[in-house]
């Protein structure tokens, strides 16, 4: 893996941002000025050398010089200066009449290769300047006039030098660049000073104050300023709100002990209500085994009693006592019963869970054998759906199918043909069953007290039971993390449901 480069912190510092704008735009401003001096300086001297190179035409004309003056050398670079090459006065009829190079006096100015003989025609009447900028030499061509003023009579043509024009004009740019960068670099140093001790300095004690505090000392503060510009304005603001954290930190750590001695006091009390849970536990098993043993020796004692009255004194009691006997049994009996639901009940919410994956199509199965007493003699059509594999224990899943199977067939027995179908579908998170029915039905402004201890739906002369079943139901499927609920038409049928949460070993199993 490519480690990233640790960035540099001067580049990066808002000092070097700053002098390098400052720089950039001195540098921008000098360049503008610079180019607009220079420029005016060139075309200063440019404009110089031309009057210089005019200026025996002008003078002759003007009558303030003569053709002596003119054809004299030393006169010549008097007036023309140093930059002189060669000056020509030339004939009306092109013949050279003086050259400050002897050979080419009482030549043609065709036959000289440097001069354009086309230019030197009576039409012209006003002096002609041109530039040759790869030779770096000026040409300049007068024509002298007559003492009519309008008929010329001679041409003065001289060359000149621009090459200490364009010494001259280097060394005003170099001297204008370095003058420029020195000013530059001595401007930026006196603003970047002037920075570091107004704005730099109370940046950098902010900036320790800040790395301050993100290590955790809200102790930290900025020197006080006097000042009423936006920086002395944030160091205030920055000494409030560390105040203030310091202020909203003790007052956490005063929550944060309030917290601990109180859950101190919560797990006490846990604690005092877990034992005590236990003890009301332990107190239930023992009520338990009672009513699983000292309860029943009673119910046996008064069964067998009524058996025996029944089978020895028959024939001694009257047809009312014979009833009444009957009554007695009847009752011990459901007595017994309603003290296994009972127990079952109490049982289902303590024992132990132990989760597999249970395949509900076999324990649908084990289920149907089990309840098979209650079928018999009756036509139940039956309808059953292939069933997923859950994850659960298997005896409490088997109780269900046992519970709401049995429920199934016994609301059906007043039908001729009982319809019972049992299928199951599967959600993004859970499995849901159902267990529909075409009995009796129930009112559904009941259904909240069906899943009830003791709760009935019907009167007990019409359906047998203790009305713990679906409560068992219930409690199962809330161990299970489920849910459970009916509908229902009186008359017309039941539909109970049940879901059970699907787990990732489910699609394995």
């Amino acid at each position: 893996m490519k480690e990233e480069s640790t960035p540099n912190p001067f580049v990066h510092s808002l000092g070097f941002k700053i002098g390098l704008m400052i720089i950039l735009a001195e540098i921008a401003v000098s360049a503008v000025t610079g180019a607009l001096y220079i420029g005016s300086f060139n075309a200063e001297i440019d404009r110089t050398i031309e009057r210089k190179v005019l200026l025996p035409g002008s003078l002759m004309n003007a009558g303030l010089l003569n053709l002596d003056v003119v054809t004299d050398e030393e006169s010549m670079r008097g007036l023309v200066g140093e930059e002189l090459i060669n000056a020509f006065v030339i004939g009306i009829n092109g013949n050279i009449f003086f050259s400050l190079d002897s050979e080419y006096v009482g030549k043609s100015a065709d036959s000289v290769s440097r001069l354009d003989f086309r230019l030197l025609t009576p039409r012209l009447t006003e002096p002609l300047v041109r530039r040759d900028a790869s030779g770096g030499i000026i040409h300049a061509i007068a024509p002298l006039l007559g003492m009519d003023g309008q008929t010329v009579r001679f041409f003065v043509y001289i060359e000149v030098s621009t090459a200490k024009a364009t010494a001259q004009k280097l060394s005003v740019i170099w001297l204008f660049v370095t003058g420029s960068l020195g000013v530059v670099l001595l401007t930026s140093i006196i603003i970047l000073f002037s920075f570091q001790l107004t704005v730099f300095a109370p940046l950098h004690l902010m900036l320790r104050a800040v790395a301050q505090v993100e290590t955790g000392d809200l102790d930290a503060r900025i020197a006080k300023s006097e000042t009423r510009d936006e920086l002395g304005d944030l160091a205030r603001a920055f000494n409030r709100m560390a105040a203030r954290l310091r202020q909203n930190l003790e007052k956490l750590r005063r929550e944060e002990e309030k917290i601990r001695r109180l859950n101190q006091d919560l797990e006490l009390r846990v604690a005092d209500r877990t034992s005590r849970l236990e003890a009301a536990n332990r107190e239930l098993e023992s009520f338990s085994y009672s009513v699983s043993h000292d309860l029943r020796a009673p119910l046996r004692h008064i069964d067998g009693y009524v058996e025996l009255l029944i089978s020895r004194c028959r024939e001694d009691l009257t047809e009312k006592g014979r009833h009444y006997l009957d009554i007695v049994a009847d009752s011990a009996r459901q007595m017994g019963q309603l003290i296994d639901d009972l127990l079952r009940f109490s049982r289902t919410g303590r024992e132990e869970m132990r989760l597999e994956c249970v395949d509900m199509n076999k324990t649908l199965n084990e289920a149907l054998s089990q309840i098979q007493d209650g079928c018999a003699g009756r036509r139940i059509d039956w309808t059953i759906g292939e069933l997923p594999v859950v994850r659960g224990d298997y005896s409490l899943l088997r109780q269900i199918w046992v519970n709401l199977l049995g429920n199934a067939v016994k609301y059906t027995s007043t039908r001729e043909v009982a319809k019972i179908d049992v299928d199951a579908v599967e959600g993004a998170a859970e499995h849901t069953f159902v267990v529909a029915d075409n009995g009796v039905g129930f009112e559904m402004a009941y259904a909240g007290k069906l899943f009830g201890v003791f709760q009935r739906m019907h009167a007990e002369g019409e359906f047998e039971g203790s009305g713990i079943g679906l409560a068992i139901v219930k409690r199962i499927i809330d161990r299970h993390g489920g849910r459970v609920w009916a509908e229902a038409e009186p008359d017309r049928g039941a539909r109970f449901y049940f879901t059970l949460p699907k787990y990732k070993e489910d699609g394995d199993a």
